[in-house]
């Protein structure tokens, strides 16, 4: 099942677990984000897991599919096609049924192949397009705007409703934003807001801006512990960790709690340093307590992988739903990302951005172009659309159609030579 963001596929997804627990089936989940498997957990009532620990799972041996299974994966576009061959293949080798929901337009596979697209060529998707997320048709339509590449109408949108907000520099960006998010929250504390970014680089930012205001207002408790940790990226920085603060894993640990993977979150209640480097974290997963030393997160590369649990990145976006939505754009973004980024709220959404920065970039490009004799009139928002409008899209795995034929041609002749030997 495809469908655009925001279009209720967990709604129908509801319907499709009701009738297949009606039938006697065990319905489990994934995802390949944590965040993602939490929320079918907790909207579908089913078993859910990250697609990572589900496929350690099953080399273990542990008894996870059989005939009597129907396994949903939910935003599969982020699958790349080494992954959902894995995945393919167990459901066809225990005979269990795999269903699929994602979204070719939103946020493509980090690893190699697109599978979504693979599987959308032989098999033909059930669509829902009708956008029911966002309560307003204007951002319905702003959404959609930015998901066909046409930036310019969707910043227009925001625009003319004082929603799009520019910034003098990166300091006064950050704080804007964490100033709007924060202050959402405390109008709202019973609902979920987003924090969005693009890099791992502003979301560190944004979260020493939030941080600050927590020890402000007596949240967070006792010194600031530090760490030398790093991101996915491979880049180094300075973690502070302190009690009540919010923490996600970057990395698998198998003997932490009942384990942790990529994108397991949770709250920090106790910190004791154990040798000047590293430290003794005792917390709150998953509803229960655990504790860990910090050398255990480590990478190949001695840095821990552990970071705050506060603002996101687009790509940790995808797939959540929040009443409102702060974003920090910027030309960094292509046209998938910025999509995820604004269609994550019901309600409002608002979008900042770095008036300073783009100014700078626009003249670059604006002044590359005259030299090259290409006059042209770009402002700044007409540079920001054409930046937001990029696709950004993977082709490997047999993407093209006359490469999956010849695939299957060489199939066919390879068993028609094994059945003539025979």
């Amino acid at each position: 099942m495809e469908g655009a963001a925001g279009s209720g596929k967990t709604t129908t997804l509801k319907v499709v677990v009701d009738g297949y627990v009606a039938a006697g089936k065990t319905v489990r989940g994934g995802a390949i984000a944590h965040r993602t498997a939490a929320m079918l957990r907790s909207e579908l009532g089913i078993d859910a897991t990250a697609i990572e620990r589900l496929l350690a799972q099953i080399k273990s041996g542990q008894h996870i599919l059989d005939r009597n299974t129907v396994l949903l994966i939910d935003e599969c576009g982020q699958v790349g096609s080494r992954t959902m061959n894995e995945l393919v293949t167990a459901v066809a080798r225990t005979g269990a049924k795999l269903v699929l929901v994602g979204d070719r337009e939103q946020l493509q596979p980090i690893s190699a192949g697109p599978a979504l697209k693979i599987l959308s060529a032989v098999t033909q998707p059930t669509r829902v397009d009708k956008i029911v997320r966002q309560r307003e048709t204007w951002a319905q339509d702003a959404a959609r705007a930015f998901a066909k590449g046409n930036a310019a109408a969707g910043l227009e949108a925001y625009a003319v409703r004082g929603l799009l907000l520019g910034c003098a520099g990166a300091r006064a960006t950050i704080r804007s934003a964490v100033d709007r998010y924060m202050d959402v929250q405390a109008r709202l504390p019973d609902q979920k807001h987003l924090l969005i970014a693009k890099s791992n680089k502003t979301v560190r930012a944004l979260n020493t801006e939030i941080r600050s205001r927590l020890r402000d207002a007596d949240i967070l408790s006792g010194p600031d512990h530090v760490v030398v940790a790093g991101d996915a990226s491979g880049c180094r920085f300075r973690l502070h960790l302190a009690v009540g603060d919010r923490i996600r894993f970057g990395i698998r640990q198998d003997k932490i709690g009942t384990g942790v993977i990529n994108g397991t979150v949770g709250r920090v209640e106790k910190i004791e340093d154990i040798d000047g480097e590293h430290l003794l974290i005792h917390a709150t997963v998953d509803g229960k307590t655990v504790e860990f030393s910090t050398e255990a997160l480590r990478d190949g590369s001695g840095r821990v992988r552990l970071s705050h649990d506060l603002a996101v990145t687009a790509y940790s976006a995808q797939g959540l739903t929040a009443e409102t939505a702060t974003v920090v754009l910027g030309s960094e973004y292509d046209r998938h990302q910025s999509y995820v980024a604004v269609s994550r709220a019901r309600g409002e959404t608002q979008i900042f951005y770095d008036q300073s920065l783009l100014a700078v970039q626009a003249t670059g490009e604006q002044e590359l172009r005259l030299r090259q004799s290409e006059l042209t009139d770009n402002t700044e928002m007409a540079y920001l659309a054409a930046k937001l409008s990029r696709a950004n899209l993977k082709t490997s795995t047999l993407a093209l159609t006359g490469d999956a034929e010849i695939f299957r041609e060489q199939r066919r002749r390879e068993r028609d030579r094994s059945e003539f030997s025979i």
